[in-house]
């Protein structure tokens, strides 16, 4: 299920707006998904001054149908969301009972909104899928897609793709 939450925000031209903020999108929610692919998401438009600004909130990206998670978060404004979960035991305990109901769920936790979005648009390429079903035919889907992404994830960071561009 996708989640969001209220938050005030102040436009760097003194403009205060209230603002939702998205921490969680399901792929159930198609509209969502092209909101985040499309680098629409969790983006402030300030009527005053005309600026749209990202605000980079840590966000869990779930693909229900492929079976996996990406944390994506950003290290100059918040933690890794796996790491900042070790210190709140009763948050733990939740996960752990969730992710003990979704057996196959591959998860993993990523910095910079602009590579993981940009991996996410190239996942469905049939010959990355191949050459990883080809050398690990052992691996359920779910390890299949995850592996994808880590793969498009790694090559765009190399590739001097900006980390903060959001837009196509």
């Amino acid at each position: 299920m996708s989640s969001a939450f209220q938050k005030s925000y102040t436009c760097s031209c003194g403009e205060g707006l209230e603002v939702t903020l998205w921490q969680s999108v399901n792929t159930g929610d198609p509209e969502l998904c092209r909101q985040l692919l499309d680098g629409r998401l969790n983006v402030v438009f300030c009527k005053k001054c005309q600026r749209a600004v990202f605000i980079p909130v840590p966000l869990l990206y779930n693909d229900m149908e492929r079976g996996f998670m990406i944390w994506i978060y950003d290290s100059r404004f918040s933690e890794n969301p796996i790491r900042q979960m070790a210190y709140e035991p009763e948050r733990i305990r939740i996960a752990y009972r969730f992710s003990k109901r979704l057996t196959g769920i591959k998860a993993r936790a990523v910095d910079g909104f602009g590579w993981a979005l940009e991996a996410l648009r190239r996942i469905d390429d049939p010959r990355m899928l191949n050459r990883i079903r080809e050398k690990h035919p052992h691996w359920p889907e779910s390890k299949l897609w995850l592996e994808a992404f880590r793969r498009h994830y790694k090559a765009v960071r190399r590739s001097g793709w900006d980390r903060d561009r959001l837009w196509r």
